[in-house]
């Protein structure tokens, strides 16, 4: 899920979209931001390597040119 909306980032760069929402689908009780748990450094090596999912997506936001805003409801 995280590789899909690190795309999606780039994506609407490319398109000149001027903001993304991240959000879950519409009635999904639990929001969450893509990452799977079983995904997290077993050594909790401290930075993250650059292949590990979570800073992957780190740097699509952070390269995105406008806002990125999680749009967290349920728990999360």
């Amino acid at each position: 899920m995280m590789d899909e909306r690190a795309v999606a980032l780039s994506d609407f760069a490319q398109e000149k979209i001027r903001v993304a929402i991240l959000r879950a689908e519409p009635g999904a009780p639990v929001w969450s931001a893509g990452h799977d748990i079983s995904e997290l450094p077993v050594c909790g090596a401290d930075p993250p390597r650059d292949a590990d999912p979570m800073e992957a997506i780190l740097r699509a936001v952070r390269s995105f040119p406008g806002p990125a805003i999680a749009m967290a409801h349920g728990s999360a």
